[in-house]
């Protein structure tokens, strides 16, 4: 006569069996389970897992900013870089904001004070030139902080890009 086969177990309960029944159990009275050859009173609780944060912020979660960005680094004549930041401090960044010009950053760079760099926004490429036509035309600029500037800057390269190719997150 043949033995009659075994039941299937699932792996799970294979585990339970060979480990007297304590694995993978979570407590649903808020009790805790006793694990196998533990001394009385001595209890653990699963850890409920967490969802995963993510560590970059999604592109929905990312305010976009429109139209254009003019990013003008300027090559400073040698030594003229802390004077040339203390006249944009003082003079220019108060007349472009009287201007209604959105600067998003400005400074000498980490590694060599007599490099610049000027970050603006505008919404469009035409309202770019019409802006700062109208801007560097003004008399309060010519008769206002524009010498202590040109006279500092040994040259000036101007990129303008769209708004969006400035958001890291986006890939090409």
């Amino acid at each position: 006569m043949r033995n009659a086969p075994a039941p299937v177990q699932s792996r799970t309960e294979q585990r339970k069996a060979k480990l007297g029944g304590h694995v993978g159990e979570v407590s649903t009275d808020d009790q805790p389970v006793r694990a196998r050859g533990t001394a009385p009173g001595a209890a653990f609780r699963l850890p409920v897992r967490q969802p995963r944060r993510r560590s970059r912020r999604r592109v929905a979660d990312t305010p976009r900013v429109t139209g254009v960005v003019e990013v003008r680094t300027y090559k400073l004549l040698p030594g003229t870089g802390g004077e040339f930041h203390r006249t944009v401090i003082d003079e220019v960044m108060p007349l472009l904001e009287r201007w209604g010009t959105k600067v998003v950053g400005f400074g000498p760079s980490l590694d060599d004070a007599d490099l610049y760099f000027l970050l603006r926004v505008y919404e469009s490429v035409e309202d770019l030139q019409v802006s700062q036509d109208e801007f560097y035309g003004s008399d309060e600029w010519r008769n206002g902080p524009r010498e202590a500037i040109v006279s500092r800057i040994e040259n000036s390269i101007s990129v303008v890009v769209p708004a969006g190719d400035l958001d890291a997150s986006r890939s090409r």
